[in-house]
This record gives structure tokens, sequence and C-alpha cells, in this order.
């Protein structure tokens, strides 16, 4: 969750398994002079962007997974998508590298679901 720190006066983001502890206040918020969109721009234009390039058959794609990287690949640096001859589909994202949470304050990272039918295992 990317949301003001008022101990640090920035916006930062905020790992939503690593908080411990929450309370609900009456406390309200002044606007801020840099908007969170303002903040995402920032974020993406100083850090280093790799090019990932993505090639699958959408009819061998389980229908469920397609409709989630549809919903969610403007959130992933989507930048574009061709559909080729053959019917496969093409897309390109650009990933913005960002650092890592301190050891031992979040769980490790689940690996992505299979995409294809046909290479999934039953287990």
């Amino acid at each position: 969750m990317v949301a003001y720190c008022r101990l640090r006066q920035a916006y930062r983001n905020f790992r939503l398994d690593c908080i411990k502890h929450l309370t609900l206040g009456e406390e309200t918020v002044a606007a801020r002079p840099q908007t969170l969109q303002h903040y995402w721009i920032d974020e993406v234009n100083r850090r280093s962007k790799e090019k990932v390039v993505i090639r699958f058959q959408a009819a061998d794609v389980l229908p469920a997974l397609s409709q989630h990287l549809q919903d969610t690949k403007h959130q992933y640096g989507w930048t574009h998508e061709t559909l080729l001859p053959d019917g496969s589909v093409e897309m390109t994202f650009l990933l913005a590298h960002y650092p890592t949470s301190p050891p031992g304050c979040c769980p490790t990272p689940v690996p992505l679901p299979c995409l294809n039918r046909a290479n999934c295992s039953s287990n």
C-alpha cells in the first residue's frame, strides 16, 4: 500500500503483510502538495527498467488467468500487446527494479500459477 508517511514526510510503500497492528482513529489528514499519481510517475522515472516480453497461446491459457492478466496488466508496467499470426499473444512490460523488504519481515513470494493447461500438474 502506498500512503503518506508523517514521520518521513513523503509517500512510502507499506507492505500490508508486514503490518502487525492497525488502529482506526478519528484523525483526518490534510491534502499533500504531491499527489499519489505524481509519486508513481516519479518512482517509475527514477528507477531502471527492464523490458519483459511474454508470449503464450491464448487458447491454452485458463480463462480465469487470462482475465486476471487483462485486469491487472496496467499494474505491472504493461506497454502493449500484439496478436501474432499463429494465434499467440505477445505482451510487453517495462518493469522497474524495487528494493526488497528487510530480512524476516515478509514471507517469500509465491510462484506464479501455471498459465498453460497442457503443462500444469494436477498436484
